[in-house]
Order: structure tokens, then sequence, then C-alpha cells
């Protein structure tokens, strides 16, 4: 099945400015049932970069490209699954503290809360927004809320369930 989930603050009035519904995609993450070989959906997006198989991104993702990703507001990463424990968990971690300031991204192998995440690691992807498009950074709004979904994305099916499982979920 050729799936993609996500997870992402979205304020479904306008919330106004360069993001105009206040959008962060904490993470997108496709499975299209291969390989990460560079052939997989997220892979596929115009300019993308081979071997990636997830992102973190604001919004609109092609800003100042139009139609072409952005690539200081996109950034695509690789999850290795061989470096995702026999349990299966990886942590997302976001450091999203207000309008216009920068976004950290992280995402970690294994299972972690707030207090036990290992951001000096090595061993973890990261991004952070770079100071020429932090004006797409929103401030909270009173119509933002934390959305999830999990959509099949082209095809084949194999007509299957396909799930995607939130062990913890912290929020300030």
């Amino acid at each position: 099945m050729n799936t993609t989930f996500g997870i992402f603050l979205y304020d479904q009035g306008t919330g106004g400015g360069k993001n105009a519904h206040s959008e962060i995609d904490f993470l997108e993450l496709g499975y299209q049932n291969q390989a990460n070989n560079g052939t997989g959906w997220i892979a596929n997006q115009p300019g993308g970069p081979t071997k990636n198989n997830g992102q973190f991104t604001l919004q609109p993702w092609d800003a100042k490209t139009s139609g072409q990703p952005d690539w200081d507001i996109l950034k695509r990463i690789a999850i290795d699954v061989s470096k995702i424990p026999s349990t299966g968990e990886v942590t997302v971690l976001v450091k999203w503290k207000a309008a216009g300031a920068p976004i950290e991204f992280y995402l970690a192998y294994g299972a972690y809360d707030s207090k036990t995440f290992p951001i000096k690691s090595t061993d973890i992807l990261s991004h952070t927004t770079p100071a020429s498009v932090n004006s797409y950074v929103p401030a909270e709004s009173s119509g933002m809320h934390l959305h999830m979904n999990l959509w099949p994305y082209g095809g084949p099916s194999t007509g299957k369930p396909v799930f995607c499982e939130v062990s913890n979920l912290e929020m300030p």
C-alpha cells in the first residue's frame, strides 16, 4: 500500500500572513512498500533529493519557487529503517517558540519523552529553519489544532488495513 502519515498543526480558518493556515508539518512519512531507493512518493516530488522517505516543513512548501520545493522551508529526511528498534518506534520532537522564530525539528530512533530525548546524539535527524524563512513561522492562534492523517497516495493498493500507532503525545 502506498501510504503517507502526517502529523501537523493547522488553522482551519485563515491564520493570515505568508503561511495562510498557520501550518507546521512536524512529520510527513511516506511508505511505498519498497526499499528506500528514491522511487517512492516523497522522493518523486519535483526536485526532490533521492533516498528519502519523510519530511519536515512549513507551508507553503513552494513559497519562493512556485511549484518547486523551497529547500529552505522543506527539509527531506531519510529514515534508516535498519536503525529503528525491533519495537518499531521513532520519536519526533519539535521546538516551536513564537512567530518569526526558528523551528527546530528532530527525529530519533526509539521511544523517548521530552525529558529523555537525545538531542545531542549523533544518530538523530535534525533541521532548524533558516532565518530566510522565519517569516513563515506562525504564531499560535485560537483556530490552530493538531491533526493527524493517514492517506493512500497513488497505487496499487492491497486493500488491506494500514495503521500508524502514536504511543505518546506531549504538548505544552
